[in-house]
């Protein structure tokens, strides 16, 4: 399996799981804790971009000695490339349970499908 993506040199790894079916291109990414309104979700030239932020507990960390402290926390970025051109129109993302679901529909070539062409009868 190749690796199509890459981490950002941003601070934290964010788990993440992209799929293809007969119809879209599904990525799932953890992100327990963090607010929707500190994820960015954006595609562009066949990249899909997540970028945000998970916010630290600072009021827990200053009234507290951590005897283990393994959460990242700060800016993240997950850059995916991806394989074939997706409907961006009909893109939509959902967070639920911790997970961010991003459903991308795939935009298949028009050209190709065969179709009916109505013929209207003009009087001469």
């Amino acid at each position: 399996m190749h690796e199509p993506h890459e981490l950002s040199g941003e601070s934290q790894f964010i788990p993440m799981d992209v799929y293809e079916s007969d119809t879209a291109i599904t990525a799932e990414l953890d992100l327990p804790g963090v607010a929707i309104p500190e994820v960015s979700v954006s595609a562009l030239d066949n990249v899909l971009v997540v970028s945000g932020t998970k916010r630290d507990l600072v009021e827990v960390r200053e009234r507290a000695e951590f005897l283990c402290s393994e959460r990242s926390f700060g800016p993240f970025k997950r850059i995916f490339k991806l394989p074939i051109a997706v409907d961006l129109d009909g893109a939509a993302a959902f967070y639920k349970g911790g997970t961010l679901t991003i459903r991308l529909p795939k935009l298949f070539d028009r050209r190709r499908r065969a179709r009916t062409i109505n013929i209207t009868r003009v009087e001469d």
